[in-house]
């Protein structure tokens, strides 16, 4: 997305990122506070960690979200996400079984697998 600012002189993009809570959570070093960006602490990440786990334990598919801004001129958007990104939050979503998964693993059980 490209955003020009009222008073920057130079338009920015903002690159997101949805994946695993704990793969996302390693390229951050900032998140998202009230009304500013925080350090990521190592006591905040624990604390994240321990939101992440709780949602897990209650059988949801747990994706963590960032983001970025960087200028249009950075030409290497992979290496913008490798570091320095902004944690927005973790979600954590229900991804119910399939119909045919119970059978499934029935099957694979009685075939010793």
């Amino acid at each position: 997305m490209e955003h020009p600012r009222s008073g920057e002189s130079e338009q920015f993009r903002e690159l997101y990122i949805v994946g695993a809570p704990e793969i996302v959570l390693d390229i951050c070093d900032r998140y998202e506070g009230d009304k500013a960006h925080k350090e990521l602490t190592t006591a905040k990440r624990e604390v994240v960690k321990s939101h992440i786990e709780a949602l897990a334990k209650r059988s949801l598919r747990v994706v963590g979200c960032a983001y970025k801004k960087v200028s249009l001129t950075h030409d290497r958007f992979e290496d913008a996400m490798a570091t320095g990104m902004v944690y927005v939050g973790s979600v954590g979503m229900k991804d119910p079984v399939r119909k045919d998964v119970p059978q499934a693993v029935r099957e694979a059980r009685s075939a010793g697998i």
